[in-house]
């Protein structure tokens, strides 16, 4: 009977571990939820409100469908929240591309041949990875200013690829050096170019890391807050940069702020829990055996 007591007190303990971490990592998430449909008056009720009559309020000013910030919108002080939402879209899905893609080339070149100091230039990556951004930030302001390309996707595109590409570096040179290079050389034997047996070969066996490569870097692009406030303006200001919009004329709107958080949040939440499925299935069908 202690026994059993002992067995399920040890299996119980993780669970609520991980319960009680759970919880006190969603605490500030469901906050901001029950925020988002307060009314302001009970937003500052103390002790807080955790029963009331919620209002989809915030969420129809944030879109631009209510009355109460229309002056707001107009002004420009707030940019179309659709727009954001596109602008949003275009830099995170074509940072990734690129930092995807040049750093994939980059990483196989670490991981298939003999370079020389390469252990330099690995740390020298790291090195450029671990530069605060605020550092960096306004050399590429002055820059774009010089060469035309501030407020365009171009530029923002850039400005997040420079430390996007990094950590794809040093993420897949460690997955494709886990693939034989026999393999590549066995499909080479067969007509195979350099750049298609790395495309054909050997990146369908590291399906799991190319995709959580690619997830890190939606997030980081789509999250990012420094880049876009410095380096865009009207047309390619992106949606963090389009919450700070509700502090206004002295006024702080935390309701229309947290619907925005929320609506920011959710479009990564659902790519993440697609995307999830496609990396556990890589990490078994790209397993390699030997």
């Amino acid at each position: 009977m202690a026994a059993s007591r002992a067995q399920r007190l040890k299996i119980s303990t993780p669970g609520v571990v991980i319960t009680v971490a759970l919880l006190l990592s969603l605490l500030p998430v469901i906050w901001f939820f029950l925020t988002s449909l307060k009314v302001r008056n009970e937003t500052f009720q103390i002790p807080p409100t955790w029963f009331f009559s919620p209002t989809i309020d915030h969420y129809r000013n944030v879109l631009g469908l209510g009355e109460k910030l229309t002056s707001l919108y107009q002004s420009g002080r707030i940019n179309d929240f659709f727009g954001a939402f596109v602008n949003s879209v275009i830099i995170a899905v074509g940072s990734t591309a690129v930092s995807t893609f040049l750093g994939t080339i980059a990483a196989f070149g670490f991981a298939r041949f003999r370079i020389k100091w390469e252990n330099m230039l690995l740390a020298a990556y790291l090195l450029i990875r671990m530069v605060p951004a605020v550092s960096l930030v306004l050399p590429l302001y002055r820059l774009f200013s010089f060469i035309g390309l501030n407020d365009t996707y171009t530029g923002m595109i850039i400005a997040e690829s420079t430390f996007q590409v990094p950590f794809v570096v040093w993420m897949m040179t460690g997955f494709i050096r886990q693939v034989p290079a026999s393999l590549e050389e066995s499909g080479m034997v067969d007509g195979l170019t350099r750049f298609g047996a790395m495309m054909r070969i050997t990146l369908p066996l590291i399906t799991s890391g190319l995709f959580a490569t690619v997830i890190f870097n939606f997030v980081q692009a789509w999250n990012d807050f420094l880049y876009p406030l410095v380096l865009t303006s009207q047309h390619t200001q992106t949606l963090p940069v389009t919450i700070i919009g509700f502090i206004a004329d002295g006024n702080i709107f935390w309701g229309e702020m947290a619907a925005a958080g929320i609506l920011v949040v959710i479009p990564v939440l659902i790519f993440s829990m697609l995307a999830q499925r496609y990396v556990l299935a890589g990490a078994t069908a790209g397993a390699v055996k030997g």
